[in-house]
C-alpha cells in the first residue's frame, strides 16, 4: 500500500472539498529547517523531495512547512508530495478530472480569483474555519 502524500479535507456542511498538497515552495522553509540537508529541490522537475536515506526522521520539516503538507506515513517517516517525477499519480487516478498538473504560470491569479469567487457563491467563506474541516 501506498501512503497518499496528499490529503483532502472536507466542509460537509456546505459540500467543499479541498486537496492539500505540497506547494514546493520557492524558498521552501522545509528545506530550511532541515539540519540534514535531507530535502532537496529536484532539478528536473523542480519538486521539493526528501532524501530517505539521509533523513533522520526529526520532524522539523513538517513543524516548518506552514501548509501541513509534511505527514507521517504508515511507515513513521516523514512523506510528501514529490509529483511523481512530473507525472502526478493523483492526476490520473481522479477519475473526475478535477485535478490537473500545470505550469504555475498557466494556473495563475485569475484561475484562484474565479475559484474564491465561486466559493463564495455557495455560501459565506467568513464563516470557514479551520476547525470546521474534516479529513474525508
Amino acid at each position: 500500500m501506498h501512503d497518499s502524500r496528499t490529503k483532502i479535507f472536507s466542509w460537509r456542511d456546505v459540500g467543499d472539498f479541498i486537496v492539500l498538497g505540497c506547494y514546493h515552495c520557492d524558498p521552501a522553509p522545509c528545506m530550511e529547517a532541515c539540519g540534514v540537508d535531507a530535502i532537496y529541490r529536484d532539478p528536473k522537475t523542480g519538486a521539493i523531495k526528501i532524501n530517505t536515506g539521509k533523513c533522520i526522521n526529526c520532524k522539523a520539516c513538517a513543524y516548518a512547512c506552514p501548509y501541513g503538507a509534511i505527514t507521517i506515513g504508515s511507515a513513521g517517516k516523514v512523506i510528501k508530495c514529490d509529483l511523481c517525477d512530473g507525472d502526478p499519480a493523483c492526476v490520473k487516478a481522479c477519475q473526475y478530472g478535477a485535478l490537473r498538473f500545470e505550469e504555475v504560470s498557466k494556473v495563475g491569479v485569475d484561475f484562484a480569483l474565479q475559484y474564491a469567487q465561486t466559493l463564495k457563491l455557495k455560501t459565506d467563506i467568513s464563516k470557514r474555519t479551520w476547525s470546521g474541516l474534516r479529513p474525508v
